[in-house]
């Protein structure tokens, strides 16, 4: 799967520490979802740092939209996407086997550099 890097950096505090994120997306393969990476700045270049997006193959989510991952060790995420004005929460939920995953609609223009990043 090759991940497709977004230009913007983003900044966040979490784990108490604060990190500059920079996002990739790409698509799920059974389903084409949205699939999203967040990716910090080390000393050593980019490292993975959390998982935003999840598959929900049961419900798919809007064509501008993802699933979020916003449980466990990402219960930052919602905060992070709507203060940077990444994306915002939709309204509906997907449930499956023990977790409760929140759709996001993903800004106009995150949408716009995905769609150009996807014509490179």
């Amino acid at each position: 799967m090759i991940l497709r890097e977004l230009n913007n950096t983003y900044k966040t505090d979490a784990f108490g520490e604060t990190f500059t994120l920079h996002l990739a997306f790409n698509t799920y393969q059974n389903n084409g979802a949205r699939a999203l990476q967040a990716f910090s700045e080390s000393d050593w270049g980019l490292e993975p740092f959390a998982t935003l997006s999840v598959n929900m193959p049961e419900a798919p989510a809007d064509a501008e939209c993802f699933w979020c991952k916003d449980w466990s060790e990402n219960e930052w995420v919602p905060d992070f996407l709507t203060e940077n004005e990444i994306a915002t929460p939709t309204g509906r939920s997907c449930i499956s086997g023990f977790v409760c995953a929140s759709e996001y609609r993903l800004s106009k223009d995150v949408l716009k550099e995905i769609e150009n990043a996807e014509d490179l």
